[in-house]
């Protein structure tokens, strides 16, 4: 899923849309355009980001993690971005994977409407280092993240957006927030709950008015669910706040809990 926040100028856009980011798009050839009409693919291969980085994950049952990276001009917005892919492993996973991370891409690169001016976007990071990669490699689930660091001219400063895209190795298919829970209504107002207790305990207060829109963006990790919930520009736009998997173990379907914690 993909969440944003603008600001151009002192006009701040409260509103965050979200769009999904995990369809039914296909995968396009090397070297199509992809996001825009403007767009070049220049180089795709093994991520180069840092330790800090999402992409540290090794190599896993035949899938491997690597950067197609994407720039150009398409009108009044100019783009060089790295997005995270994985090769190997089940060809309908990889490529599900990689078209998902494209078409979470696509809505990063487009103007706002009704805003004036040029817009630049580039790779972005969050306050504790965290960049764009792969962050899990099978069995389960394939999942990875995207930022990017978006400027409109005259902006008092760049805006920070994310996309997460998670899918089932089995399937091959995008698995939802949603999905996760044997009863959704009460996962997520648990998980919410829980998002709120661990960000105090850290200083800060998410934005999570609407917990199935505001939480859309999350991974599986190591230690339990990262959401990465929205918080106030000067903490970084965004905040990964890690739940325990034990703390959601009793509302967590039982047929997803071995693919999210294997």
């Amino acid at each position: 899923m993909l969440a944003r926040r603008w600001v151009a100028g002192l006009v701040v856009v409260a509103t965050v849309t979200v769009v999904t980011a995990c369809g039914d798009r296909p995968a396009e050839p090397a070297g199509t355009t992809g996001a825009s009409a403007g767009s070049v693919v220049v180089s795709a291969g093994p991520s180069t980001t840092s330790p800090a980085s999402a992409a540290t994950v090794p190599a896993r049952d035949g899938y491997a993690a690597g950067t197609e990276r994407r720039t150009g001009t398409d009108g009044p917005v100019t783009f060089d971005v790295g997005i995270p892919t994985v090769s190997g492993g089940s060809p309908a996973v990889a490529e599900r994977f990689n078209s998902s991370m494209r078409a979470s891409l696509e809505p990063q690169l487009k103007l706002p409407d009704r805003i004036q001016g040029t817009m630049t976007v580039r790779d972005g990071s969050l306050a504790d280092g965290r960049r764009s990669g792969v962050t899990r490699l099978g069995p389960g689930v394939v999942a990875g993240v995207l930022l990017t660091s978006t400027y409109i001219s005259r902006g008092a400063h760049p805006t920070t957006l994310i996309g997460t895209v998670v899918i089932a190795t089995e399937t091959a298919r995008p698995v939802l927030l949603t999905d996760l829970f044997a009863t959704p209504d009460a996962g997520l107002a648990r998980l919410a709950a829980l998002v709120k207790q661990h960000a105090a305990a850290v200083g800060t207060v998410p934005f999570l008015s609407d917990p199935a829109r505001d939480m859309a963006d999350w991974i599986p990790g190591t230690d339990g669910l990262v959401v990465f919930a929205g918080v106030s520009h000067a903490e970084g736009d965004y905040r990964g706040i890690t739940v325990p998997w034990a703390e959601l173990k009793d509302v967590i379907a039982p047929a997803m809990w071995p693919i999210l914690t294997s």
